[in-house]
């Protein structure tokens, strides 16, 4: 029997020999049942001086199989030893043969053994009560359909313009009527306090994963209280690749991760990020430091990916892996943690603020649009309560209070999601007083930069006194930024849709972010032009995704599957962060 092509462990001489790889590519590999009579598998495995080759699946050359990958779960072992030695493999650790081969009188022997999805460690020694010296180890990833999304955004890298639906709006010529001011929309856009108004189908807990979304789609860092650029620059990443929490990966963000590259590190016993000794978060966006509520979904999936990646290791030391397997190992855990995101917002989140799942079929995008980025996703101002509960004993505060912000202070997860949740505010064009009174940090990790207030700044407007302190006003910068970033009318965008001509002094000219909750009110979710855009940047950017969790060439039926009925609540009780 020939030894097939791969790479060669010589326990001997302590080190690994590649052959020729592109050879592989036509191997067809088919079971061998070995049955060895008259050998007690109870006797245990004593090292053997054996020279193993490992051949792989077709095609896995490209994997770099020298290191152990596998695209098959299936393993063929040819090896060499003492003639008529009984060569057994131990896969669980105990010493003791799982299963065996015998060697023929030229000393060759075959294995074909199955592997589990993840890394495997294998032993190979005699078996009989034969005594002899160094045994043979074998590390193998398997790890079905590998493919490495990369770091730097898929398909448009972070740093990038915002698109557009409509590319010229007629909203802005010359000539025009102005547009009632700002502050005066706000005006009645404020909802009583004393009888606040709640969602019948919206938990609170979605509302927080939003923003948790938008951090990672969407940065615009243009000045504060300055007009921004046009058309303005998205530093994030406009894909759902989890980049606020994976950052550029272990290779460049080592601080994030631990010494292997394979787990994020975590902060006060996994109860929290891990910070610096200033108690900085260091993570992929600040902004998910915050509160509480943004920091505590972050640190989830932190956590998802760590007890994800403990399963695929298998009690695997990491020691044991080469850094071609862990790079194999990260990717495959990542793909899986981002296609379960991915699978949350096109599902779970887009029912809750549309109605039904985004569609397959909406074209690709490269770029969010302004329209999505200005006016329709700040929808969740609309939702936000005027108060919220945070403790099971019914105390209340407001959602943006400070104290949420310190490390260590946050809701419990059970009253955001799960059966036991508490609801949103209605979904309409009423915002609850503590959206019109903000005091936002310029920055969430250096409290001594100040706060974001109004001021008659082009892109803020005046903003609200409140016990002689100026307060942001956010519906009122929403309709300005709205106007700032020229996205088009809500009567524009809806004749857009129906392929009508668009006159603004005759079918009308609403911000379209007052348009977008008007049109909600009566639904208790985005109406038809708000559910247009929603889809167009939502499902466009996962359309444009060539790792996306829908591309058959890389996720099963069954996995796709999975991933659409993923949900916040099933990720949480997956780490133990909620109760059955």
């Amino acid at each position: 029997m020939s030894v097939l092509p791969g790479f060669a462990l010589d326990s001997r001489k302590g080190r690994q020999r590649r052959s020729t790889l592109r050879s592989l590519a036509g191997i067809l590999l088919s079971a061998i049942v070995i049955s060895i009579s008259g050998v007690d598998l109870r006797a245990r495995v004593q090292a053997a001086p054996i020279a193993i080759t490992v051949a792989l699946a077709p095609g896995s050359d490209s994997w770099k199989p020298g290191s152990g990958i596998t695209t098959n779960a299936q393993v063929q072992v040819v090896g060499q030893t003492q003639s008529g030695t009984t060569v057994g493999v131990d896969r669980n650790g105990d010493g003791i043969p799982d299963q065996v081969a015998q060697a023929n009188r030229s000393g060759q022997f075959t294995m074909t053994l199955g592997v589990q999805l993840g890394a495997n460690l294998l032993s190979f020694g005699a078996v009989g009560g034969q005594q002899l010296t160094n045994p043979v180890t074998l590390s193998v990833v398997y790890w079905p359909n590998p493919f490495f999304r990369p770091f730097n955004g898929s398909p448009t890298p972070g740093g990038q313009p915002f698109g557009r639906l409509i590319p010229n709006s007629q909203c802005y010529a010359k000539g025009l009527p102005s547009r009632p001011p700002a502050m005066a929309l706000s005006g009645v856009m404020i909802e009583n306090p004393h009888d606040p108004a709640f969602s019948p189908n919206i938990v609170l807990g979605l509302v927080f994963y939003g923003q948790f979304v938008d951090h990672d789609v969407t940065l615009n860092e243009s000045p504060g209280q300055g007009p921004s650029h046009d058309p303005p620059i998205d530093v994030r990443t406009p894909a759902l690749d989890l980049d606020s929490v994976y950052g550029s990966g272990p290779q460049i963000d080592t601080g994030f991760y631990t010494q292997d590259g394979l787990l994020f590190q975590l902060g006060e016993n996994g109860t929290d990020l891990l910070r610096d000794d200033q108690g900085v978060a260091i993570i992929g966006d600040p902004r998910n430091d915050d509160n509480g509520l943004i920091r505590n979904i972050h640190l989830s999936f932190q956590k998802y990916h760590n007890l994800l990646m403990s399963d695929a290791l298998n009690g695997v030391p990491s020691g044991s892996l080469s850094s071609v397997q862990k790079a194999a190992l990260f990717a495959m855990v990542r793909n899986d943690v981002i296609a379960f995101h991915q699978g949350i917002v096109t599902n779970e989140l887009a029912i809750a603020f549309t109605g039904r799942p985004v569609p397959d079929n909406m074209p690709p995008a490269t770029n969010i649009p302004v329209e999505f980025s200005a006016a329709v996703y700040r929808l969740g101002h609309s939702l936000v309560p005027n108060t919220i509960a945070i403790n099971e004993f019914g105390d209340r505060m407001s959602p943006t209070d400070p104290r949420l912000r310190a490390p260590g202070n946050s809701v419990p997860f059970s009253m955001l999601f799960g059966p036991r949740a508490q609801p949103a505010a209605r979904f309409d064009a009423l915002i609850s007083m503590t959206m019109h009174t903000l005091l936002i940090p310029f920055s969430p990790t250096n409290r001594a930069t100040g706060d974001l207030i109004g001021g008659n700044s082009p892109n803020i407007g005046q903003g609200r006194m409140m016990n002689g302190v100026m307060h942001l006003d956010l519906a009122e910068t929403n309709i300005l930024r709205g106007r700032e970033q020229r996205v088009p009318s809500g009567e524009e965008y809806l004749a857009m849709m129906n392929g009508l001509p668009y006159n603004p002094l005759t079918s009308g000219n609403t911000d379209l972010f007052l348009y977008i909750l008007h049109e909600a009110a009566p639904l208790g979710h985005l109406g038809r032009v708000g559910t247009n855009v929603f889809d167009r940047a939502i499902g466009g950017i996962i359309a444009g995704d060539p790792y996306r969790y829908t591309n058959p060439a890389l996720f099963t039926p069954m996995q796709t599957f999975q991933y659409r009925q993923a949900t916040v609540e099933t990720l949480l009780l997956r780490i133990g962060a909620l109760a059955h």
